[in-house]
């Protein structure tokens, strides 16, 4: 959470050129539209390139009690019913359920190459992904609601079908919390992390042969203040920079996974980040 997730899913999903994809967010704030989605129905928007859904706990029970009960008036009933809309608000693992329940429905359409999930942040997110497999075990596979915890667990676990990637930030918490991430899976799920995209990497301003000679540079008194501030500035940002290739380091020794190294832009624009980030990956 906090490392710019969001942004790198929707960049993930405009870069696959010539490929029809599907960008999930999960009841969060939308990067597209700019607000988080409370909507009962679900809307899949075609934004050209890519199509995306923002999709709601409540939507996506509506949707799943429809494939097991005999009408939408039915359905209707029960999420209109106070009682029973809080106890489906307070009943462990629903709101998980059903959402990955709609995703996986959207995988078995043809509409779409490649489907990207904003999933949420880290404690969640390894929750969410577990649900499948720990419902699949309760019920063994048997109901409707069993069958599909067992096929929803299939398709998570299927590294040809689905890939987990985490996003970081060159950071103590970040770093240490994707490296815990990766392991909690592996002892949750049975798989771990497939990639790591480390966001707001600083670059070095001049090559490392010269690092020695930037970092050694002194002023005399009645140096030009703008030139002083220059050098100064690029002197703060190699030392930025030679701390985030330590934290680089510490997870390539940690993780032997593949790294994807998003530089720092300096943008407060969301869609323009969005598009400069999905044109390096």
């Amino acid at each position: 959470g906090g490392v710019g997730k969001s942004i790198v899913a929707a960049a993930l999903a405009r870069s696959m050129k010539n490929k029809k994809v599907l960008l999930v967010e999960t009841d969060t704030y939308s990067i597209f539209d700019g607000e988080s989605n409370s909507s009962e129905t679900l809307e899949i928007k075609d934004r050209g390139d890519i199509s995306t859904t923002n999709l709601s706990p409540q939507a996506c029970l509506s949707a799943t009690l429809e494939k097991y009960l005999p009408s939408r008036r039915i359905v209707r009933a029960i999420t209109g019913n106070r009682v029973t809309r809080s106890f489906f608000d307070s009943a462990p693992s629903v709101n998980e359920f059903v959402l990955l329940d709609q995703i996986y429905e959207f995988s078995k359409s043809k509409d779409w190459d490649h489907i990207v999930v904003d999933l949420p942040a880290t404690g969640h997110a390894l929750t969410f992904l577990a649900v499948p497999k720990t419902l699949s075990k309760m019920m063994r596979g048997v109901g409707p609601i069993g069958k599909t915890a067992f096929a929803l667990d299939a398709s998570i676990m299927d590294e040809k079908l689905t890939s987990i990637l985490a996003v970081s930030l060159p950071e103590e918490m970040p770093v240490n919390e994707t490296i815990e991430l990766h392991f909690s899976l592996q002892e949750k799920l049975g798989r771990g992390l497939d990639r790591i995209i480390l966001n707001m990497v600083n670059q070095s301003p001049v090559e490392e042969k010269d690092l020695d000679l930037l970092r050694e540079f002194t002023f005399k008194d009645d140096e030009v203040s703008d030139f002083r501030a220059f050098i100064s500035a690029n002197q703060i940002a190699a030392d930025w920079a030679s701390r985030d290739a330590e934290y680089v380091l510490k997870l390539q020794k940690s993780l032997d996974l593949p790294l994807v190294e998003i530089p720092m832009f300096y943008t407060s624009q969301d869609l323009v980040l969005c598009e400069k980030i999905a044109s390096l990956l």
